[in-house]
């Protein structure tokens, strides 16, 4: 994500336990943190880094309510384009 010169926005990761039958879901996103490197005016007090922006576990058979919702521009970086045959065929 540091790497990736901005297009990067989001990053899911998902781990999978076999023995415990179990899946870890991570939703990564940029965000700005006080710098620990930061001396007078040679550095931002302020720096980007990745964080985890939500995280759940599914465990076995459960079925609760583990979400998080992704959102088109973030992931495209662009707005969604209507398309006007597809709306006037759900009218």
């Amino acid at each position: 994500m540091i790497n990736a010169d901005g297009q990067v926005k989001n990053v899911i990761g998902i781990g999978v336990g076999r023995l415990k039958r179990k899946i870890h879901i991570e939703l990564w996103k940029i965000g700005v943190v006080e710098n620990p490197c930061a001396v007078g005016a040679y550095l931002s007090q302020r720096t980007e880094r990745p964080m985890i922006d939500h995280q759940f576990d599914i465990i076995g058979d459960s079925r609760g309510e583990a979400s998080f919702s992704l959102y088109f521009k973030n992931c495209i970086l662009c707005d969604p384009i209507e398309d006007e045959e597809e709306d006037e065929a759900n009218k």
